[in-house]
Order: C-alpha cells, then structure tokens, then sequence
C-alpha cells in the first residue's frame, strides 16, 4: 500500500535547472498539484485508512528515492 503526491510549489523562487533534475514540470505542478495542506489532508487521511487493514503503523518517507519514483515502478 502506497500514498503518493506531489506537492503545488510555493514560491517563484526557485533554481531553474531543479525542475530537470528531478523531471517535474513546474507549469503542471501549478496547475494540478494540491496545495501542501490538500496533500497532508489526504495522507493522514490514507493512513488512517491503511494502517488498520495492514496491521501496520504508517511511516512517511520523502523523495527523491532511489528507484526514481512511482513512474519508475
């Protein structure tokens, strides 16, 4: 069982070759991703909902990973 989301950036502030690096599209990002309150809103809401059919206690991890990520599956 996995949550993923991606997170709407905050600022214009930002290092302009980034965007390549990690292979987001920051233009997307502004208009599809959820704000940051959205996102957790939704995790604590899929972990309430994950950890008892798994018997299990969540545990928040953070990107980059080392396999690249969800598309990289």
């Amino acid at each position: 069982m996995t949550f993923y989301t991606e997170l709407r950036p905050i600022s214009d502030d930002f290092v302009p070759a980034a965007p390549a690096v990690s292979g987001l599209d920051r233009d997307r990002l502004l208009r599809e991703a959820p704000t940051a309150e959205a996102a957790m809103t939704a995790a604590a809401r899929w972990g309430r909902g994950a950890a008892p059919a798994a018997r299990v206690r969540p545990a928040p991890a953070a990107g980059p990973h080392p396999y690249g990520g969800p598309r990289d599956m």
